[in-house]
Parts: structure tokens; C-alpha cells; sequence
């Protein structure tokens, strides 16, 4: 007897069962897609949200150490840089450099040590050069009466002092509670674009649709463009 030739044996799909076809692939592709960006933008938006806190913790904190020089100087530090950058060395003209033991950061010695409430990572990230600066001091502050004066002063050059600061309790009294101290510093608040360190600055606000700002009673604000 001759043996039953055997049958080649082929796999069926089971009934009911198919495969995904062209359409319902790419369709699965742009969900994932959508589904990426939409979280992508989430992320980007709780990033920036928790270095804006960062940075408003932290100018708090310079807020909180600028009453104590006031308590214990009777005035404002100055004479002061307008431009203040996250580092002090061995120039009083750095917001670093008065501040720093109030601070429990390293008594000014000359060398360069770093201030880092005046920055965030996020800055850190994105500043142009290791001076870039972050922030700016207000030149003119606005008094009760209407008045404006220089709050901080303002020395050029070792002998060559143009104003001095304010005395601490009797120019706080007066001034204006709407004027700022200090604020976000970028290309587009920069009223002396020729200044060497102008090309140093960011191009655009660190946060998106406004600037930080410490006003005179010591509190923080994030304040919209159009208003500052």
C-alpha cells in the first residue's frame, strides 16, 4: 500500500479575525501623534510654571534680605550697577556683593562667587554668556508726591560717584507703593542697547507674557507686558 500523500497544512486566521488595514493605521499613528504634542505642551507648561515659582521664591528672598540691609544700614546698598547679573566678586556695585551675608552665601572676598537668587535653571539654561544679566534695577522711582528720584545711585568709575542711595526708611515711607525696585531684565526692557553687556542679555522675556518684578514694599509680581 502506498501511503496517503499529505496534505500541506495551511494557517487560517480564525473566524472574525482580520488584520489592520492602511487607513486604521495611519489613523492610530496621528491619535498618538496629537496624543504626544498635547502632553508635550502639558509638560512645557508645568515646566515653565515651576521655575517661574523658582524665581518668585527666590526674589522674594533677595526682597527679605534688602530689609535687613535697610534695618541695619538706615539706607538702600548703592551705589549700584542698573544691570545685575547672578554673581558678585569683589565690586560693591553688585546687588550680590551687599547682600550676600544676609543671604548665608560667602562674605565678598574677590572672587567670583555665584548669587543664585537672581537666576533659576531655567536661566541658567538659556542666558547668552556666564554674565548675562538678570535683572535690572530702577533708576527712577516715583515718591508719594509725585516726585521721582534715583533710589539706588550710581558710581561710574572708583572716584567718580554721580548719586548716592537713599536713606533706607525715610525714602521706603515715601515712595510710591505702584514703583518697582527690581525686574526682569531682557532685550526688549533695555533702555541702552549700546551698553557692552546689551548683546549679553536674552532676547525675550524669560516667561512668556510679562516680567517679575519686586516693588518697594518688598513683594513679588508677575507683571504683563503691556503693564511693565
Amino acid at each position: 500500500m502506498h501511503p496517503l500523500p499529505q496534505q500541506s497544512i495551511r494557517s487560517r486566521p480564525a473566524a472574525g479575525t482580520r488584520g489592520f488595514s492602511l487607513i486604521e493605521i495611519l489613523v492610530v499613528v496621528s491619535i498618538l501623534g496629537i496624543l504626544g504634542a498635547v502632553l508635550f505642551a502639558v509638560s512645557q507648561k508645568v515646566y515653565l510654571s515651576s521655575q517661574r515659582a523658582i524665581a518668585t521664591n527666590n526674589l522674594r528672598q533677595v526682597g527679605s534680605a534688602m530689609q535687613l540691609y535697610v534695618q541695619e544700614k538706615g539706607t538702600l546698598p548703592g551705589p549700584m550697577w542698573r544691570g545685575q547679573s547672578p554673581n558678585y566678586a569683589g565690586d560693591s556695585r553688585a546687588l550680590g556683593y551687599n547682600l550676600a551675608v544676609y543671604l548665608d552665601l560667602p562674605e565678598p572676598d574677590g572672587n567670583r562667587h555665584d548669587f543664585p537668587f537672581l537666576s533659576c535653571p531655567l536661566f541658567e539654561d538659556l542666558r547668552p554668556s556666564t554674565g548675562s544679566p538678570s535683572y535690572i534695577l530702577c533708576d527712577k522711582a516715583t515718591m508719594i508726591d509725585e516726585t521721582s528720584v534715583d533710589p539706588w545711585g550710581y558710581r561710574k568709575g572708583d572716584s567718580e560717584t554721580f548719586s548716592s542711595p537713599q536713606g533706607g526708611l525715610a525714602f521706603l515711607a515715601n515712595v510710591s507703593i505702584n514703583s518697582w525696585a527690581l525686574r526682569s531684565f531682557d532685550q526688549g526692557n533695555n533702555a541702552n542697547p549700546d551698553a557692552g553687556w546689551a548683546s549679553d542679555l536674552l532676547e525675550e522675556p524669560i516667561f512668556p507674557g510679562g516680567r517679575l518684578h519686586l516693588f518697594f514694599d518688598w513683594r513679588v509680581e508677575f507683571v504683563p507686558l503691556d503693564n511693565g
